[in-house]
């Protein structure tokens, strides 16, 4: 399994970055994700989601903070860190990221090659 660290402040665009991390999985089955949204509940309802295809949502982890309780971003990815299950795989990104096609496979692909080094 992979999980995927997500730290948003107030980003719109995370929303789709969550979606796009399913969609664009060769293995979305085998991921896991933890967000922290550092967010106002109410400004930012609209956006606090996962966008698109829902079927994905069970496997993401969140931790919700008011924004004006937010403490940078190395705070908010410990925080994220926190809700680790002992995946094989961690990746840490930002909240407006976006993934090449089959992007899961290329990076365990890419991770063999290096130790073989």
């Amino acid at each position: 399994l992979i999980f995927v660290s997500v730290a948003c402040y107030r980003d719109p665009e995370c929303q789709w970055t969550l979606q796009n991390i399913f969609a664009t999985a060769r293995w979305p089955e085998k991921l896991r994700v933890g967000v922290v949204w550092q967010v106002d509940a109410d400004e930012d309802a609209d956006f606090v989601r996962m966008s698109g295809d829902h079927k994905w949502r069970r496997y993401v982890r969140e931790i919700r903070l008011d924004w004006r309780e937010a403490r940078g971003p190395c705070k908010a990815r410990h925080l994220a860190s926190s809700l680790w299950d002992g995946e094989e795989f961690y990746l840490q990104i930002d909240a407006h990221t976006r993934f090449a096609p089959e992007w899961d496979a290329k990076l365990k692909n890419w991770l063999r090659r290096a130790e073989r080094a």
